[in-house]
């Protein structure tokens, strides 16, 4: 009987709560009418409007696990968006969430009367990184104040992680790549919905950070995306890199999941049907387990090239040829872009590293001339992830601009490095105290994450730098132009391409153009060519002799 008074009152407390929220005019999309709230922005205080857990695919459960994504079941009643939606499954600090049931966006729009002739705004889609493992939309974390005040349209979204969503067993119905097809699914989602919530769909900028920047890169390399989008920003991570699997490995990868939960078969439909009754619990932590960051540099589950076998029309891939040889041949949708690298990158990866200290620490010292003191771990961390920064993401980073720019294309790309340091920074409320900015720094810099606790005073120089931050990326959706001359939010200082030199802008606390050598190690750049070539990436592409490859250093 308690129990039963508890939850009548918390019900209760619930819908006096969601009565306080002032609610938007009911917006009808495709599957079904839909109705937000009305909020404020920290800063200024700018009215919005928030449209949350809306269902763009219907729930990937039974026997569409692994399979693409279809649309969601048609509703008539209004849907309430103004709650968080599920987040896919996933593990952190061995705590598993989420729940299959995970496929949902949300709208955040300036537009805040619907009831007249509408001027579209462009349109910024955001997909969150976390080694193709963990994440989502929550709004906690990816707040939508900044590009609010930008007067952009921005829509996040939730796809299938680990197993769940890159599961590749030689079979038609776990082929690989369905987390490429739920993002697929968003940005034909957006080209049909977003005009109802005041955005321009032919003036669309896709951006991520870490595996959500190779998405991107993903999309800007696959046919199926053409169209979709316009623009891209890729920020800390690409396709041409160790987030991405041969179909072999990724089988193997399946095979070894699955040998750990105790099946031993090889055979795809027995494995097909083991893994479609597993636990997706299991799954989660299991894969976290087996596959655990500091045991390699790899991820366990990431985008494949496709196998044709398994589709009814070729012409049906995501990614029909290794991201190498589509970038090399020019076969991608040419578009501005915009890429880059934080100073310190791997300073996040602090506990990976210092396993890999311990356990390769003379092989180490030799390589890249350190004196490590494994006493005094931090500073080890620190003095290894500068060094590693440049070899592991700085490295591919720049292997990527320069397969972008090696054409003959006249479509702008824009680099940069994020050297600004702040006392709010991503990495020190990880629990890393070294100072620096590391990777996923650049979130709290363009997004409102409530555990930053940073100041709300839009004068405060840490916010002032966050606005100059967010007017570049909302600059390039709106113009594909970071710093047009009638709105440069960095007065004099104008971001050039970078052009095959690859000339960089270095945002610290001045704002300048620097060379490629500047910003990257010079044994690096010596060194990227070889070490990238030694990856399992390139067993992949052996449709495009290497020759071309040594031909763009």
């Amino acid at each position: 009987m308690n129990g039963i008074i508890f939850l009548s009152i918390f019900f209760s407390v619930l819908t006096l709560n969601n009565a306080d929220i002032q609610r938007t005019t009911v917006i009808q999309t495709n599957s079904g009418p839909v109705q937000g709230a009305t909020l404020t922005t920290v800063w200024n205080d700018i009215e919005y409007s928030s449209f949350k857990g809306i269902p763009y695919a219907a729930p990937p459960i039974g026997n569409r696990r692994f399979r693409p994504p279809v649309p969601p079941e048609p509703w008539n009643e209004t849907l309430d968006a103004i709650e968080e939606a599920n987040e896919c499954p996933q593990e952190a600090s061995n705590v598993y969430s989420g729940n299959e049931d995970c496929l949902y966006l949300s709208v955040f729009t300036p537009q805040t009367k619907f009831d007249e002739k509408l001027t579209l705004k462009p349109v910024m889609v955001w997909i969150y990184g976390g080694s193709f493992l963990d994440g989502s939309n929550n709004a906690s974390v990816y707040g939508p104040d900044f590009f609010m005040e930008q007067d952009v349209v921005l829509v996040t979204f939730n796809y299938r992680l680990g197993a769940l969503g890159f599961l590749y067993l030689k079979h038609r119905n776990a082929a690989g790549n369905a987390a490429m097809r739920d993002q697929l699914m968003v940005l034909e989602w957006v080209r049909d919905n977003i005009v109802a919530f005041g955005g321009d769909p032919n003036q669309v900028t896709l951006f991520g950070q870490s595996a959500g920047s190779a998405s991107v890169n993903y999309h800007v390399l696959s046919e199926k995306s053409r169209g979709l989008f316009h623009q891209a920003i890729e920020q800390s991570g690409t396709a041409t890199s160790y987030l991405y699997k041969t179909q072999e490995s990724a089988f193997q990868t399946a095979h070894k999941l699955a040998n750990e939960l105790g099946f031993h078969s090889k055979n795809p439909n027995e494995l097909l049907k083991f893994f479609l009754e597993a636990d997706a619990k299991d799954l989660v932590a299991t894969t976290k387990r087996v596959f655990p960051f500091g045991s390699d540099f790899a991820v366990p589950f990431a985008p494949i090239k496709e196998n044709p076998d398994l589709v009814d029309d070729p012409k049906d891939m995501f990614l029909s040829e290794c991201p190498i040889t589509l970038a090399a041949s020019q076969k991608f949708n040419k578009m501005p872009v915009m890429l880059g690298f934080t100073h310190d990158e791997l300073l996040d990866f602090s506990d990976g590293l210092y396993r890999i200290i311990n356990n390769t620490a003379d092989a180490l010292k030799e390589m890249f001339n350190l004196k490590l003191d494994l006493l005094g771990p931090y500073e080890s961390v620190k003095e290894l992830s500068v060094v590693l920064s440049d070899f592991i993401m700085k490295g591919p980073i720049d292997f990527a601009q320069r397969l972008l720019v090696h054409g003959d294309g006249n479509y702008p790309v824009y680099y940069y490095q994020l050297s600004y340091v702040s006392n709010y920074a991503m990495h020190t409320q990880d629990g890393i105290p070294e100072p620096g900015i590391a990777h996923s720094d650049d979130i709290g810099f363009l997004f409102n994450v409530e555990r930053l606790n940073a100041p709300t005073n839009p004068q405060h120089p840490f916010n002032q730098f966050r606005r100059k931050l967010v007017t570049l990326w909302a600059n390039f959706a709106k113009y594909g132009n970071p710093t047009p001359a009638n709105e440069n939010p960095l007065n004099n200082v104008i971001w050039e391409p970078s052009g095959k030199a690859g000339r960089l802008l270095d945002m610290g606390d001045n704002f300048k153009m620097i060379n490629r050598n500047q910003a990257i190690n010079q044994r690096a750049l010596f060194t990227e060519k070889y070490l990238y070539f030694s990856m399992p990436v390139t067993s992949d592409c052996n449709d495009v002799t290497y020759a071309n490859y040594f031909s763009l250093f």
